[in-house]
């Protein structure tokens, strides 16, 4: 699985780049003041070691080198040298001196100290010993020479001090010349990185989001195909998943709603189709009937007055008795299906009573056994635990009857009719299941319509899965039909409510 980095992560990384930009643009910053620093205080310090060098030049140019008079200022000279030492000391463990060029120093100093206590010493004996002019002159001679070193070692001091200078801006220049190089790759580094934040930042908040509002806005206008697509690989990607699946299910809950939708305008064009049958079937049900009956009568009398004249049997007496007895059948079924269609016109709530729903099964069986229908075709009955309903039985086997007939007629010989019942806590199941000759979706779609038959023997009215469906419906069921297609076989199932037993007591 693909690792993903968490937004707290993220802006962690972003925290880190930041800081590494401000790290780089303020290290290139130090380093040159650092460098600024360091060669300010050296520059301080060999301005004061020069003054002290010309404090000491002029002392020493100002000694007295006559032979009457002693030599004199050599303490102001000696305590001039010892604040140059302590001075190069000081520089030396601040660090901003070079360890050679303090070495050089402390050697000159040395020496200088080596010559004014020479110079001292002389002043202190051999030229206040001196006894004749010869001796004084020879003694001043010697101090000059004294003198000219030391002058030398003022020099020589102040070169050492020059050197160090043209070594400290040679050394300013190579640290500016550093510290731009760092300042430039530093500042170009930080704008890259920039970049990449400033990318990483679209990449990981502003896209997912702008594709998530955009999503959100298409399934507020009702396209419900629309999906998000994002990549971030934190929080934001499992919203854009979870909107997904929203999505998914909103879509499936508006196909399921549509579905529903027209299941029940379907129900109510069928409802409204039934309730016109019913009107129709109400006004002039006994008008047919009459007529009916007459014709009915009339032609078993005419048949009955034939027999009585005992007329020669001939072809047309034949054909004459064969259109009388067609005459009656066919009347006698317009009366058939006048009654079925009285049905739709009954009123009032029928009767209803606690009934055993696996014994009405087997009497529903044993009926189509004896009207033949079952030759050379297999009824399996699978009965479960008991199963009672508060029902109307009679309404419910004409049900059952025309479910098992219709199973029948649709599947040959050899094929099988199985029947289920089972009982759950707020439904009752009954399904007839057939592998017979199936169902398309057009037929699927009308199969509860009035007058609507795909009877493969042709006698069919088109009103028994009509009433079934008005007979379930009046005891707050449900009918449905199912198949897999055209010679595939076809399942219907019945669905009734449970009333638990207090209130079928209190019904009744």
């Amino acid at each position: 699985m693909k690792s993903r980095w968490r937004i707290p992560q993220k802006l962690a990384a972003g925290l880190f780049l930041v800081v590494g930009m401000v790290s780089l643009l303020s290290a290139g910053s130090f380093y040159g003041l650092y460098s600024y620093r360091q060669s300010n205080k050296t520059f301080d310090y060999q301005r004061k070691q020069l003054y002290l060098l010309g404090s000491m030049e002029v002392t020493v140019s100002n000694l007295n080198f006559t032979v009457d008079e002693p030599l004199g200022a050599l303490d102001n000279i000696e305590q001039r040298i010892a604040q140059y030492r302590q001075s190069l000391e000081r520089a030396v463990a601040e660090r901003f001196l070079d360890a050679d060029s303090a070495q050089s120093q402390r050697a000159q100093l040395g020496e200088m100290e080596t010559i004014v206590g020479d110079l001292k010493q002389r002043e202190a004996t051999a030229w206040a010993g001196a006894n004749s002019s010869i001796d004084r002159k020879m003694g001043v001679k010697d101090v000059r020479r004294l003198v000219g070193e030391l002058v030398t070692k003022l020099e020589s001091l102040r070169g050492i001090i020059h050197a160090d200078v043209n070594d400290r801006v040679e050394a300013d220049r190579a640290n500016y010349r550093t510290s731009l190089a760092i300042v430039y790759s530093s500042t170009v580094l930080v704008i890259a990185m920039l970049f990449v934040l400033v990318w990483l930042g679209y990449r990981s908040f502003f896209y997912p989001i702008r594709e998530l509002h955009q999503g959100v806005i298409r399934l507020a206008q009702g396209n419900f195909d629309s999906r998000v697509q994002v990549n971030s690989a934190d929080e934001t990607q499992e919203l854009g998943e979870a909107f997904n699946e929203m999505a998914d299910r909103l879509q499936a809950i508006y196909k399921d709603l549509n579905r529903q939708v027209e299941e029940r305008s379907r129900q109510l064009i069928r409802s409204e189709r039934l309730a016109s049958v019913g009107f129709l079937a109400a006004g002039v049900a006994h008008e047919i009937n009459n007529p009916l009956a007459s014709i009915a009568f009339c032609g078993e009398a005419l048949e009955s007055r034939l027999k009585q004249l005992e007329m020669p049997e001939t072809d047309d007496t034949e054909v004459i008795q064969n259109y009388l007895q067609m005459i009656q059948q066919e009347a006698f079924r317009c009366k058939t299906i006048t009654e079925k269609l009285l049905d739709f016109s009954r009123a009032g709530e029928p009767e209803r009573t606690e009934t055993d729903l696996l014994a009405l099964i087997r009497n529903v069986i044993e009926m189509v056994q004896h009207m033949g229908r079952t030759k050379g075709k297999n009824v399996i009955f699978e009965p479960s635990e008991p199963v009672m309903a508060r029902i109307n039985p009679q309404e419910l086997k004409q049900v059952l009857l025309n479910l098992v007939v219709n199973s029948l007629e649709s599947i040959e010989e050899g094929g099988e009719v199985r029947i289920k019942a089972s009982q759950h806590d707020d439904e009752i199941d009954i399904r007839v299941e057939d592998n017979g000759c199936g169902m398309s979706e057009e037929v699927l779609e009308n199969l509860f319509e009035p007058f609507y038959t795909r009877s493969r023997s042709g006698k069919g009215t088109g009103l028994g899965l009509s009433i079934s469906h008005l007979i379930v419906s009046q005891h707050g069921g449900t009918i449905t039909a199912s198949s897999a297609g055209p010679g595939k076989g076809a399942t219907m199932t019945v669905k009734l409510p449970n009333r638990p037993a207090v209130m079928t007591r209190r019904a009744a």
